[in-house]
């Protein structure tokens, strides 16, 4: 049997209905139990108590690869679903399933190891910022509950990033946008909105601002 992370005890500060625990630790085992998985996290509104009527639940898988999608649909999510999408690969793999016994939505997201400790090194320790969204990945990796880790692999990354925002990367992140806003000799996006204004595309206009 798989024993997660702290014996569970981190699923308590999830914030999900009572009756609905039990069978979603049951579910996490299975996703642990797969032979590529190193660590299980639940984030989103469950992990920052703002869930409401029609929140689902988050759950992020991290794996050596990714474990294919028949797999995926025939050990985990067609034993317990009737509703389901599995390999919606819309912005990385991932499956979405209305779980039969907890009557709530579960969205899956599957992240390679090898992946997410890139991203989280080439901003937290490299500084390298990017287009809009830089540290996205950080704040969900910082504010998430980590329910599985084998070899303490997640852990270790969350808490690289509990240290002081780097200056560096806050001076990278405003220098590359502030490019792309107004510096970048062509196509920045106040000469796009200015082009749109002479055309009057508005529908350009709101999208560029």
């Amino acid at each position: 049997m798989i024993e997660l992370f702290n014996n569970g005890k981190e699923l308590d500060k999830v914030h999900i209905a009572e009756h609905r625990k039990k069978p979603l630790m049951e579910l996490l085992k299975k996703y642990a139990s797969l032979e590529d998985v190193t660590a299980i996290a639940i984030g989103g509104s469950s992990a920052s108590a703002s869930t409401d009527s029609t929140s689902d639940i988050d759950i992020y898988i991290f794996e050596k690869k990714v474990t294919p999608a028949d797999t995926r649909e025939q050990s985990i999510v067609k034993p317990c679903s009737d509703n389901y999408e599995v390999g919606g690969d819309y912005f990385g793999p991932g499956d979405e399933f209305m779980h039969n016994e907890m009557g709530q939505e579960c969205d899956v997201m599957y992240w390679t190891m090898d992946w997410f400790e890139d991203i989280v090194k080439s901003t937290w320790i490299n500084h390298q910022g990017q287009n809009g969204y830089t540290t996205a990945f950080l704040y969900t990796l910082k504010n998430f509950s980590i329910i599985y880790d084998s070899g303490n692999w997640l852990s270790s990354l969350r808490n690289m990033v509990q240290k002081e925002y780097p200056l560096e990367l806050r001076d990278n992140i405003v220098t590359r946008n502030l490019m792309l806003m107004k510096d970048k000799p062509f196509s920045s996006y106040f000469d796009q909105i200015c082009k749109a204004a002479m055309r009057n595309d508005m529908v350009s206009i709101n999208h560029r601002i």
